[in-house]
């Protein structure tokens, strides 16, 4: 969810109505190199406030942030997958299937054109909405 007020707020309604948050993702001590958001808008990048420091820090950044994907980024993971708009429920769990049955054999960007092809070819203009932070020639 995203809360334009209170950008801080934003995050990833998680099982038991955890929520995950930008602020918590800048405190961990430890981030995995690997980040698969299979929600809806969890990649979406949105512009920074014109106040923001030139290079802030990741704890300034996660305050102001208006997404997950820059807090992940600047907290240190390497790679990230998620979606820019939208996604049902039906093309997520099929998306993530194709993506980690290929993920196991492939690098990270083969195994998200497989996967996008896979979504395609079921005639589903959802293909598009995955994207990748990183290097696609990496392994997991």
């Amino acid at each position: 969810f995203f809360d334009p007020v209170e950008r801080a707020r934003s995050g990833l309604i998680l099982a038991g109505d955890e929520t995950l948050r930008g602020t918590e993702i800048a405190g961990m001590a430890q981030v995995p190199g690997f980040v698969f958001l299979n929600a809806c808008e969890s990649l979406r990048v949105r512009k920074a406030d014109a106040g923001m420091a030139a290079i802030p820090t990741v704890q300034d950044f996660a305050a102001r942030s208006t997404g997950l994907a820059e807090a992940f980024l600047m907290a240190g993971v390497h790679h990230i997958v998620g979606t820019f708009w939208p996604v049902p429920d039906v093309t997520a769990l099929e998306f993530a299937a194709a993506f980690y049955d290929a993920l196991d054999r492939q690098p990270i960007g083969t195994a998200l054109t497989q996967a996008r092809r896979t979504i395609h070819a079921q005639g589903s203009t959802d293909w598009v909405n995955y994207i990748h932070y990183g290097a696609g020639n990496d392994r997991v």
